[in-house]
Parts: C-alpha cells; sequence; structure tokens
C-alpha cells in the first residue's frame, strides 16, 4: 500500500505541477501584454496631448526599448508571485515529510544569495548601460530622418551611418554582457 500511496503523491504532485506551469506561463504572459497595452495607450494620449514636452526619439524609445523591457519586469513579477506561492506550499509539504533533509536544503541554498545578489547587481548596470546605447541609436535615426535632405547636401551621410552603426555595435558589447 506504501507503493500505491507514494504512486498517488506522485500523479498529484505532476498534476500540480503541471497546472502551476500553466499559470506560471499563459497568466504572466497575459499580464505582460495587458501592461504593455495599457502603457503604450498611456503614452499615445501623453505624445499627442503634449506634443512639444517629449521629442519624437524619446517617445519612440519610449514606446518600443522602455516599455517593452517594462512589460519584461511585469512578466517576471508575475512569475515570482506565482513561484513563491508554490515555493511556500511545497516548503511546507517537505517539512511535513523531512523535516531534517529540508531544513539542509534550505540552509545550502540560503548560502547561495550571496553570489547571487552581486550578479543581480552587475545585470542591472548592464540593462542601464543598455537602454542608454538604445535611446542614443533611435535619436541617431530619428535625427537623420527629419535631416535627410540637410545630411545628404552637406555631405554628411557616411558621418551619421558611422555614427548610428556605432551606437548600435555600443548596444550589442552591452547586450552580450548582460
Amino acid at each position: 500500500t506504501s507503493l500505491r500511496a507514494t504512486a498517488v503523491i506522485l500523479v498529484i504532485y505532476g498534476l500540480f505541477r503541471a497546472v502551476g506551469r500553466f499559470f506560471l506561463y499563459h497568466l504572466s504572459s497575459l499580464v505582460q501584454q495587458a501592461f504593455l497595452r495599457t502603457q503604450r495607450e498611456r503614452l499615445l494620449h501623453y505624445m499627442f496631448h503634449n506634443f512639444s514636452s517629449i521629442s519624437p526619439s524619446e517617445g519612440i524609445s519610449i514606446f518600443t526599448e522602455i516599455i517593452t523591457q517594462s512589460g519584461i519586469f511585469v512578466y517576471y513579477c508575475s512569475q515570482l508571485v506565482i513561484i513563491l506561492t508554490t515555493a511556500f506550499f511545497l516548503s511546507l509539504m517537505g517539512l511535513k515529510l523531512a523535516f531534517w533533509e529540508m531544513l539542509t536544503g534550505i540552509l545550502f541554498l540560503s548560502a547561495l544569495l550571496i553570489p547571487i545578489r552581486i550578479l543581480s547587481r552587475r545585470i542591472g548596470a548592464y540593462g542601464k548601460e543598455i537602454t542608454s546605447q538604445w535611446e542614443k541609436t533611435n535619436k541617431t535615426v530619428i535625427f537623420g530622418f527629419k535631416n535627410f535632405f540637410f545630411i545628404k547636401l552637406h555631405g554628411l551621410i557616411n558621418q551619421e551611418v558611422e555614427r548610428g552603426s556605432k551606437t548600435l555595435t555600443e548596444y550589442e558589447e552591452n547586450y552580450k554582457k548582460y
């Protein structure tokens, strides 16, 4: 009977895990898309009602890169809520079934927190640098489109292309570090 009970517990755990994965990915994606739509609608409203307070390159940068990155952050936050809830209930079950083993595992994982925090700070710094490089690239492209006739007339096309390529290369380098 203990083999049968163990098999039933494993099947139930598998079902809960499948449902948890569904909530983890599907609901997080729904939350992210709702966030992206809402923020882009707000930005459009703001840009068209306060036209002189924001430059086109800033508006496009916010609309594409910043809101997208913020949406990714919201996605991970919603995943975090689901993961923490699952981990809480799993920990309770683990403490009930195998107290000392679970306690040893928790202590081992706690030792990994310091390296993870150091890595997290480093990733955050690279993320800020990526955003900065993307804004520079956007400004170069918008400037080129807005002033194409002037740039062509004065023979500055190659300089603008080089400047755009340089910002894209810097963006890529920072992304690789990220």
